[in-house]
């Protein structure tokens, strides 16, 4: 079950971190602090998209437990 999630959380975050500018564009909300401290809302939901590739990750090869979860 931690491997499933980990691979979901993983593709989730590939397409995220590629198809960030349509992302944006079908949300629609700007993210405010992402304006101010990182220049744009497109750079928030591509570094979403990376920090959810790297959990999946840390997820599949059993470094995050999830015992906190009942997994």
């Amino acid at each position: 079950m931690k491997f499933f999630i980990g691979l979901v959380l993983f593709v989730l975050g590939t397409l995220l971190a590629i198809n960030y500018k349509k992302v944006t564009e079908v949300v629609g909300l700007q993210i405010a602090w992402a304006e101010r401290y990182l220049g744009s809302t497109y750079y928030a939901y591509f570094l979403f998209g990376v920090v959810a590739i790297l959990l999946g990750l840390l997820i599949m090869l059993n470094f995050i437990d999830l015992g906190f979860l009942g997994i």
